[in-house]
């Protein structure tokens, strides 16, 4: 606990020299800035990786396992109602402030910092259970052995695939909102939002699905809907943006939250109690690595193809639509990793999808046909005559 809370407090603090640094140094070039602030954020990103292994491995102990996916909803909900609220303030102050969003951000950074620091303070009032210390192992075998466990190197080999595609190109949806559709900033932040609501609105139904059924069928499900939303900003003009990104993003908020407490929930119930932060280091460090490495490959092909357009359909096709079509692709192709994940409690994604369809308002779907079965008069008789044969 008291690595987390200092860590967590430490890279805090760092979003000060990204949001002042620029305005003491007002004078100086930006070619000579930038790199100190990519250095900082990249210095904040390490510090909250380090973090984070600490932080799980520490609730996990003390979270009951039976309940852990609902206890991890509710917090997820909690988290997202917060997240949607601070959306949707700076969505306010970016409609009524007139002016440069660069004197504004500041303020923002300075606000977040005050909250975020409450937030890890409360941590403190959580218990800290007696560690697990290891004796009778080396350093090199508790490093190696997130590799060795089999059930655990295929997840691990599952999120690293998915950590690439997850952010290949979704660092640039809201630069094409901006920059080609021409969406104003307040209804950026505003429709972003949704994917806040959506999350919060079924942190809780997932959580209950997850320790029902078991994370791999929520993690499949889930998964299997993500390219929707690059498959909708393929569509995307500033003909239909209106009303098309907040039908792309709400649902979207929803599968997030799925997927998410699905990750979180098989990292921490799939390791070890005595080697649980190298565990859940090994798929944070890995996977963090594979997906940084995917944003910077996606920002050099969107700089090499710039300039580059075609024509077909009616409209006009260019750079970003090349990124959103391979990150699309490479969300689809993660079903076959996310199919090789095993989890021995587990049922298969189709009786999640039954489940779904009979025990929720869906079921008005497909109520149709079931009374046509009923009500179907040869049913009976193409049964009868099965039965002399």
């Amino acid at each position: 606990k008291p690595i987390f809370v200092g860590l967590a407090l430490a890279y805090r603090l760092l979003y000060l020299g990204v949001a002042f640094l620029p305005l003491v140094l007002r004078r100086t070039a930006p070619q000579a800035v930038m790199p100190v602030v990519i250095a900082l954020l990249a210095l904040i990103a390490a510090a909250s990786h380090f973090a984070s292994p600490f932080c799980f491995s520490w609730v996990a102990d003390i979270v009951p396992r039976r309940v852990m996916n609902r206890v991890w909803g509710w917090r997820q909900r909690v988290a997202f109602i917060g997240w949607t609220l601070a959306y949707l303030t700076v969505t306010w102050l970016l409609y009524s402030r007139k002016g440069p969003t660069t004197q504004l951000y500041p303020l923002l950074v300075a606000g977040a910092l005050v909250v975020g620091a409450v937030d890890i303070l409360l941590y403190l009032r959580l218990p800290d259970p007696p560690n697990v210390i290891i004796r009778d192992r080396n350093l090199w075998h508790n490093l190696i052995e997130p590799a060795r466990a089999p059930l655990f190197k295929r997840f691990i080999v599952y999120a690293c695939f998915w950590e690439m595609a997850l952010q290949f190109g979704s660092i640039f949806l809201i630069v094409y909102s901006l920059k080609i559709l021409g969406l104003p900033p307040y209804l950026v932040m505003l429709y972003w939002s949704l994917q806040g609501i959506g999350s919060a609105i079924s942190s809780g139904f997932w959580g209950k699905m997850a320790d029902r059924f078991g994370h791999r069928p929520v993690l499949r499900l889930c998964v299997g809907y993500k390219p929707m939303l690059f498959i909708g900003f393929l569509l995307a003009t500033p003909d239909n943006m209106y009303w098309l990104i907040p039908l792309l993003l709400f649902p979207d908020g929803l599968v997030n939250a799925g997927y998410t407490l699905a990750n979180q929930g098989y990292l921490l119930t799939m390791s070890p109690q005595r080697n649980r932060s190298m565990f859940i280091a090994a798929k944070t460090g890995l996977a963090g690595i594979c997906g940084g490495l995917s944003v910077i490959v996606s920002g050099a092909l969107l700089e090499m193809l710039k300039g580059f357009s075609f024509d077909f359909g009616g409209r006009t096709w260019t750079n970003y639509h090349v990124i959103f079509a391979i990150c699309a692709i490479l969300r689809m192709a993660t079903q076959f990793f996310a199919a090789r994940i095993h989890e021995p409690a587990a049922v298969r994604t189709r009786v999640l999808i039954r489940s779904l369809l009979d025990e929720s308002p869906l079921r008005s779907i497909h109520f149709p046909v079931g009374l046509f079965r009923r009500r179907n008069p040869f049913a009976g008789r193409d049964e009868c005559d099965r039965r002399k044969i």
